[in-house]
């Protein structure tokens, strides 16, 4: 199966964009991610918030809710399954009274699946950061034909000078 298509906002991190490739079309996700939902558990809403520190600024944005939440809601059910099968054991009693593989391994396995494949998405992965490069001079947010158009905004004259459009 072919690698999914990388977002522009991430080419451009990476410094990897080419503007006669890309989609001049593809939707620009607005707003930052800062609060996590009000349903979130604590410990969730402290993975959450974790992520949000560590991530490049500017890096997510309103529309990648899901993925984060995707992200903390794992992380905290594989601290929650590996605490269990710490308690526990790797091996304990079936119902009957057999030796059997502890049922918190297989949620442990599913919560870093989730994880890994959110942490992917998001760039938090040791070999995801190597292809992404953020330069200082240089933001995803920033839209060149905004700027274009605010450095090409007429002002308003000052007081006691004259406008040459009236």
């Amino acid at each position: 199966m072919p690698n999914p298509p990388k977002p522009s906002h991430l080419k451009l991190l990476q410094g990897t964009y080419r503007k006669d490739r890309a989609n001049p079309h593809e939707p620009r996700p607005v707003g930052g991610l800062v609060d996590p939902p009000d349903w979130l558990s604590d410990k969730q809403r402290m993975y959450w918030q974790r992520a949000i520190a560590a991530a490049p600024a500017g890096l997510l944005k309103r529309l990648d809710e899901p993925v984060l939440v995707s992200y903390a809601v794992s992380a905290a059910a594989l601290e929650e399954a590996t605490l269990a099968i710490l308690r526990s054991g790797i091996v304990v009693k079936g119902t009957r009274g057999a030796p059997v593989m502890n049922p918190y391994i297989r949620a442990q396995s599913l919560a870093n699946i989730a994880m890994m494949r959110a942490c992917s998405e998001m760039g938090f992965t040791p070999a995801s950061r190597t292809r992404v490069s953020v330069r200082p001079d240089e933001s995803p947010d920033e839209d060149p034909w905004l700027r274009l158009a605010a450095e090409n905004t007429p002002t308003k004259p000052k007081e006691g000078e004259h406008d040459p459009a009236s």
